[in-house]
């Protein structure tokens, strides 16, 4: 799992392995003003389901951005994506 936290509001987090060795394809948000999480649907396309990646928020436009990370296939990813939330 990776996290990144915008200024003291949303944190998000995009899931890579898990005990089982599946990889997930979740965004998700949490509030904590609110103390909810919410899954966030991005529009096609999106990445392919990774772990080991690196994600910010990027500057003022508030832009999740990911980076690399290993594939299910065990391939090195070096691919960037960002998420306009």
């Amino acid at each position: 799992m990776c996290m990144c936290r915008m200024e003291g509001r949303q944190t998000y987090s995009a899931d890579g392995f898990r005990p089982t060795s599946r990889i997930w394809e979740t965004l998700n948000k949490y509030d904590p003003e609110d103390d909810s999480w919410s899954d966030l649907e991005p529009k096609d396309p999106v990445p392919a389901p990774r772990d080991g990646h690196t994600m910010v928020v990027g500057g003022s436009s508030g832009e999740v951005i990911l980076f690399g990370g290993i594939g299910s296939d065990d391939t090195p990813l070096g691919d960037t994506w960002a998420y306009a939330p």
